[in-house]
């Protein structure tokens, strides 16, 4: 649901410019566990990991709906 919201976001800013920079940022964010997880090279070590980022979980979800919910109140407010 994240993509199809960060894409429709990108395509309602109406500039190349700021769409990029929409999904720049969505990708960036997506990418995060993923640069998290460069240094991981033995099955403890990612263990670790994962139950780093299962903490971190709940902070997660949370900035997720509250960006979705900027990002629908500015394009409500410029439609209007």
């Amino acid at each position: 649901a994240l993509t199809y919201a960060a894409l429709a976001v990108a395509l309602l800013t109406a500039t190349p410019l700021a769409g990029a920079a929409v999904m720049t940022a969505f990708a960036l964010t997506r990418a995060l566990p993923a640069i998290a997880a460069r240094g991981v090279d033995t099955p403890d070590a990612l263990r670790a990991l994962a139950a780093w980022l299962e903490r971190r979980l709940s902070a997660a979800r949370t900035a997720s709906v509250a960006s979705l919910v900027a990002a629908a109140a500015v394009l409500g407010a410029v439609a209007l």
